[in-house]
């Protein structure tokens, strides 16, 4: 008995080694096979478009293209963005603060698309840049930004270089109202729970389905080999929130009567390939 457990013990290694080995050869026939079918396809790809006919309907194909007055591509740019902050600082200024300048900018970048007549523009992120009042050392600071926008546009021109759309839109929006002052501190504190005297800092964000509309115009200016071509584009319009802003602060709602985004100017770039 002891002996048969001995051959079956020193045959274990043997056993996986012939295994080993047999999963080695498996892998090793399998990469071959693969290695010559990839080498037929490429030897029959470059056969086929050596050919008159495919050489005719490449040239072809290229040349409805650059007919073609669709396109899709990515898309950066930039806003100039107005805010009404009227009421708000009207409110402000009689506690000591500066008025809140009414413009700011932000930046964004998405996709592009043009089918026909139909334009569509779809913007993954539109980040905007804070606008700032000041007392001192207390500073109040608000911006806003959009998520997912999507708008939906008409070209009145039938043009290659020349585009001129009205448009409307969705997206989602985020509004940013923060105040910010020092913290009082108890120098004579006596444990955790009186180390800070005073401390007025408050931030909240508010977030709305926004809405935009206005007008479009777009410009080919520069030509990328047969295939596409760069796009100057700006949009002047409306940018705003559905049932205004709503700020909750400790419980409570709060409605600074902000209106950002009241009109607004976008200038960007569009790099687009023919459809």
């Amino acid at each position: 008995m002891k002996k048969m457990l001995v051959l079956l013990v020193g045959a274990i290694p043997l056993f996986t080694c012939a295994q080993t080995s047999s999963a080695k050869t498996h892998k090793d026939s399998v990469a071959y096979y693969q290695g010559e079918l990839n080498k037929l396809r490429h030897k029959t790809t470059d056969s086929l478009m050596k050919t008159d006919e495919y050489k005719a309907l490449a040239d072809e194909l290229k040349h409805q293209k650059q007919k073609s007055e669709g396109y899709s591509g990515m898309v950066v740019y930039g806003d100039i963005a107005h805010t009404d902050y009227a009421n708000f600082n009207n409110s402000i200024v009689q506690n000591g603060f500066s008025a809140m300048q009414p413009m700011s900018f932000r930046f964004g970048f998405g996709v592009s698309a043009k089918t026909r007549r139909t334009m569509l523009d779809f913007y993954f992120a539109t980040a905007g840049l804070n606008n700032k009042s000041t007392k001192g050392d207390e500073n109040i600071k608000s911006s806003f930004s959009n998520l997912l926008q999507l708008d939906l546009g008409c070209d009145l021109l039938k043009s290659k270089t020349f585009s001129l759309y009205p448009y409307v839109g969705l997206s989602l929006r985020a509004s940013d109202l923060s105040y910010s002052k020092p913290v009082q501190t108890n120098s004579s504190y006596t444990n955790i729970t009186n180390i800070i005297s005073n401390d007025q800092s408050t931030h909240s964000e508010s977030f709305r389905v926004g809405y935009q509309f206005g007008i479009g115009f777009d410009a080919a200016i520069k030509k990328h080999g047969e295939c596409g071509k760069t796009i100057l584009f700006t949009k002047i319009g409306t940018n705003s929130a559905m049932g205004g802003d709503v700020y909750k602060i400790n419980g409570i709602e709060y409605r600074p009567d902000i209106r950002h985004g009241d009109w607004l100017v976008s200038i960007g770039f569009k790099f687009a390939t023919y459809n």
